[in-house]
C-alpha cells in the first residue's frame, strides 16, 4: 500500500474497504464520489483519448458504508453524490448502517450533458445524499439544497467524474469547520483534497487506481504551495 502524508493530508492507494477499517481517526465529514454501479465511461473527449472504465463499477459495492463505522465518531455527517436510478439503494444502504438521511442535494450543472437526444431530458444536474449521526448540526448557518456551479472545462478534465474544486469548496465550507477531519474514500482527481488543503481542513483520502493516486498527490502538493484561504 502506497501513502503520501504532507501537513495535515495523508493519501492512500488501495481498496477504502480493506484500509478504512486499519484508520484510528474520528472524521467529523465523509465527503465522496464512489463508483455507481452503472459502468460507466465517459465518452465526451474527442481531442484527447478517452478514460478507461472505472474501477469496480460494474456492479454496486456498498461495503464501504459500513466500513466508515470505524473512522467517525458519534456527530458525524455524510455527503455522497450518486445517480437518480441508483439513489435509492445507496439510500437504503445509508440507512440501514444507521445514518439519518436529511436531504436530497442537487448539484445544478448548466449546459446539458450526454444522453439519448430523443427519449431523456437532458441532464443538467447531478444527485447527492446528506445524511448525519447523532447530534450533528451545521455551524456555519443553513445551506441551500442547490448548489449551482459550472462544470469544469472539457478539455481540463483529468478524470471521467471530475467534480469541480470551487464546487467541493463550498460543501467542505457548508458542512465543516476550520481543523475538522474529512475523508473521501473514493479521491478520484482529488477535488475534495484540494478544497481542504486550501480551507484548513484535515484530510484523508482513498483511491484505488494507481493513475489517480499519483495525480492526487500532484495536485495537493501543487495547493499546498499556495497560502491557505480560511
Amino acid at each position: 500500500m502506497r501513502v503520501f502524508k504532507r501537513d495535515n493530508i495523508a493519501l492512500y492507494c488501495g481498496d477504502c474497504e480493506e484500509i478504512l477499517p486499519t484508520l484510528d481517526v474520528n472524521a467529523q465529514a465523509i465527503i465522496t464520489d464512489p463508483p455507481y454501479g452503472i459502468a460507466f465511461r465517459s465518452n465526451m473527449r474527442s481531442a484527447t483519448p478517452k478514460f478507461d472504465k472505472i474501477v469496480n463499477d460494474s456492479e454496486i459495492s456498498l461495503g464501504w458504508i459500513s466500513a466508515l463505522d470505524h473512522v467517525v465518531g458519534a456527530n458525524a455527517c455524510l455527503f455522497m453524490f450518486t445517480r437518480w436510478d441508483v439513489e435509492h439503494i445507496w439510500r437504503e444502504e445509508v440507512v440501514k448502517s444507521n445514518w439519518n438521511v436529511r436531504s436530497q442535494v442537487i448539484w445544478y450543472k448548466p449546459g446539458g450533458g450526454l444522453g439519448d437526444l430523443y427519449t431523456q431530458f437532458s441532464p443538467s444536474h447531478e444527485n447527492a445524499i446528506f445524511a448525519v449521526r447523532g447530534g450533528w448540526k451545521f455551524n456555519n448557518g443553513r445551506p441551500p439544497s442547490v448548489y449551482n456551479f459550472n462544470k469544469d472545462a472539457s478539455t481540463s478534465y483529468e478524470h471521467p467524474t471530475q467534480k469541480p474544486i470551487s464546487l467541493m469548496s463550498r460543501v467542505v465550507l457548508d458542512i465543516t469547520s476550520a481543523g475538522d477531519l474529512v475523508i473521501d474514500p473514493f479521491f478520484g482527481s482529488c477535488s475534495v483534497g484540494v478544497a481542504c488543503a486550501r480551507y484548513g481542513r484535515q484530510f484523508i483520502g482513498i483511491e484505488i487506481n494507481e493513475e489517480y493516486f499519483e495525480l492526487g498527490c500532484e495536485n495537493i502538493l501543487k495547493e499546498l504551495e499556495k497560502p491557505m484561504l480560511f
